[in-house]
């Protein structure tokens, strides 16, 4: 079973992406969550729908709270 990476967020200053990806059996989407100038990985977020994984990327990346 391949991931499929449907978006990357990123904010090259700040050194920051998020990757949401297909899920797994159990959860339709992730977000993975990244420092991209450390090149690790923080956190990954399971969840059901797109609105949650693109609201958990964009507060990360950005530090935007709906």
């Amino acid at each position: 079973m391949s991931i499929e990476l449907i978006k990357e967020i990123k904010n090259e200053e700040d050194g920051l992406a998020a990757l949401i990806m297909d899920g797994n059996e159990k959860y339709n989407y992730r977000v993975v969550l990244r420092d991209t100038d450390a090149e690790e990985t923080i956190q990954v977020i399971f969840c059901h729908n797109y609105i949650d994984v693109e609201k958990f990327a964009n507060e990360f990346v950005f530090g935007l709270v709906a």
